[in-house]
């Protein structure tokens, strides 16, 4: 059982929140997920110190993300011609509505509207994992030179 595959990324997004404030929240928000349904006391804990073992990884996981993130620079995608953000967006962020709906005449809100899709990118690489981060920088330089 990982708890990863189990939830979605709200959920996952709240467990860390609740993981930051106090790790007795976080193991209640998991087990009212999963729900174990044996009663026997035994098998309750061994459910509770696999979710407690989890819990512990994904913190530390988190917080050695936030310093890699911290110590990377930041990235301004303001430059850049729109053909080269709508491409970085479909390759990275393809759920974006802005991203989708760019070129769409109906959705007058995310139109040809190019400081919608700057600010969007902007944020979505931000909060983006190091690694997946990295990539985006390297090509941005590249656009840039």
């Amino acid at each position: 059982m990982i708890i990863t595959e189990i939830m979605t990324k709200d959920e996952l997004l709240k467990l860390q929140n609740l993981l930051q404030e106090s790790k007795e929240d976080a193991v209640l928000f998991v087990e009212d997920k999963i729900q174990l349904r044996s009663k026997k006391k035994r098998i309750q804990k061994k459910f509770r110190k696999k979710i407690i073992t989890q819990l512990s990884s994904m913190e530390q996981a988190v917080h050695t993300d936030e310093e890699v993130i911290a110590e990377q620079p930041e990235v301004d995608v303001s430059g850049l011609p729109v053909t080269f953000l709508l491409g970085l967006g479909k390759e990275y962020f393809a759920d974006l509505d802005i991203v989708k709906y760019y070129y769409t005449k109906s959705q007058e809100a995310y139109y040809k509207n190019k400081e919608l899709l700057i600010e969007t990118i902007n944020k979505a690489i931000q909060e983006e994992t190091s690694s997946v981060r990295k990539e985006i920088i390297t090509k941005v330089e590249e656009k840039k030179k």
